[in-house]
């Protein structure tokens, strides 16, 4: 469904509010595209997830305390076109052979992109780049 609203409105940001949100939903939410948090969270956290969802980034605050902020670093080294195709796959969870499968790139190559990506944006793991903001296209073209 959060695929859906996206798809029809791609400036929309949307925030989810539930009741005991696991941290796999979690992810899964800020993967799909919105932010999310637990029914009963402290208003700080409630206002920090309404602001950054409005300014296009991701937020997620679970009922055990855990929280993760998703946007894409200011300063942060330029993608190429095709990292950026890349990154957009992974920040929705896909795998490496889904995203081979969607860019028709062979497993490697996508290993390469991601190891690339990860090194620009200053994060480890891909698991990190699941729900982060997509940069600005203007931003990163020259």
């Amino acid at each position: 469904m959060l695929e859906r609203l996206r798809s029809a409105a791609h400036d929309t940001h949307l925030l989810v509010v539930g009741y005991e949100l696991s941290s796999d939903t979690g992810l899964r939410i800020l993967g799909a595209g919105a932010s999310c948090l637990a029914l009963g969270e402290p208003d700080v956290d409630v206002l920090a997830a309404v602001h950054q969802t409005a300014r296009g980034e991701r937020f997620f605050a679970a009922r055990d305390g855990r929280r993760v902020e998703r946007r894409y670093p200011k300063g942060a080294k330029q993608l190429t076109g095709r990292e950026q195709e890349v990154l957009a796959l992974l920040v929705r969870g896909a795998t490496y052979e889904q995203v081979g499968h969607a860019l028709d790139l062979s497993v490697r190559t996508v290993e390469k992109h991601a190891a690339s990506i990860r090194r620009k944006l200053g994060v480890r793991r891909n698991r990190e780049l699941v729900g982060m903001s997509q940069p600005l296209r203007e931003a990163t073209c020259r």
